[in-house]
């Protein structure tokens, strides 16, 4: 027997968010035409409008979903961009993705953006740190705050 698409979309509702569009979406077009509506629904209670030049594309939503909100949890907070490559910001590196302020402070994520050659930005786009200390301290490593090439140059200088 056939399943409507009533139906289908009822059991897409129960489903987790996340597990809809990590794992669904990505699994045919059929599934992702399914789930758009559903992507649709949280975009539209966090206000977040799509570009006008891709108004008339079909995965409009999930596309938006995945460069707004967080990668690991989906928190519509996502302030602290991911960049591959080395200098980020500075160097003027695209955005591959988005995380919340817990989900870069986990050990996990960590680790897996520093197996991947990714840098999280030390300041989000709220203007907000990611950790207290944002002096010479690197993101994946455990120092006093500063580096050593500081440290000889303030004993010389007899600071």
């Amino acid at each position: 027997m056939p399943t409507s698409p009533l139906r289908f979309r009822q059991v897409l509702s129960h489903l987790p968010l996340s597990a809809v569009l990590l794992s669904l979406a990505p699994a045919s077009r059929k599934l992702a035409l399914a789930a758009e509506p559903t992507f649709e629904a949280f975009c539209r209670r966090h206000a977040w409008r799509p570009p006008r030049r891709l108004k008339d594309h079909p995965f409009v939503h999930r596309m938006l979903l995945r460069t707004r909100a967080c990668s690991v949890c989906l928190e519509p907070n996502a302030n602290f961009p991911v960049r591959r490559g080395a200098g980020g910001a500075a160097a003027g590196a695209a955005v591959a993705f988005r995380l919340c302020r817990s989900c870069a402070r986990r050990d996990k994520v960590q680790q897996q953006i520093s197996a991947h050659g990714l840098e999280v930005d030390a300041l989000g786009v709220d203007g907000k740190a990611l950790f207290a200390r944002q002096f010479h301290v690197p993101l994946f490593g455990h120092t006093n705050g500063f580096s050593s090439d500081l440290r000889s140059k303030l004993n010389a200088k007899g600071l």
